[in-house]
């Protein structure tokens, strides 16, 4: 009789980061959501759709690729200010770069072990480790979201602080 492989298999998790980085990845996490929610939120904005309508819509768009090609769509339909409209593409442009830095930190902090079951904390470069530059990009992140809110609402020139 011979084992069959089990359908499950376990991976073991390490935490083995320090505090600092686990906090400045936090706040990464934490911001990023934030943007991806006032890109969604600018998309009902510019829309007449109501709130559901509008936010499921902009749930589909899966990219930041898309996500632009949407808004610039709206803001054409609203051709009142192309200023806006080129400010908020350089922003989603800028957003598009600062997706990849955010993948650039987070992915590159584990790898699978030799066996491939334990994921642990990769051997890395500076620049990975680096909370003042993480920081940096928590940083510019929060101030795109803050532009954003105020590009598609400017009657609202700020948002909750964290």
């Amino acid at each position: 009789m011979t084992d069959s492989p089990p359908d499950t298999q376990q991976v073991t998790l390490t935490t083995d980061l320090p505090a600092d980085i686990l906090m400045v990845l936090g706040r990464i996490v934490v911001v990023f959501g934030q943007l991806e929610y006032m890109l969604q939120l600018s998309t009902k904005r510019l829309s007449d759709l109501e709130f559901h309508m509008a936010m499921t819509e902009a749930e589909k768009l899966g990219s930041i690729a898309q996500l632009k090609s949407r808004v610039d769509e709206l803001f054409q339909m609203d051709a009142q200010d192309q200023d806006r409209e080129a400010e908020f593409g350089q922003i989603l442009d800028r957003a598009q770069d600062l997706y990849r830095r955010r993948n650039d930190f987070i992915h590159a902090l584990y790898a699978l072990d030799t066996t491939g079951m334990v994921i642990h904390q990769r051997r890395l470069d500076a620049q990975y480790i680096d909370v003042a530059a993480m920081s940096a990009l928590h940083q510019e992140v929060r101030a795109i979201v803050l532009t954003l809110n105020t590009i598609t609402h400017p009657t609202r020139s700020t948002t909750r602080d964290e």
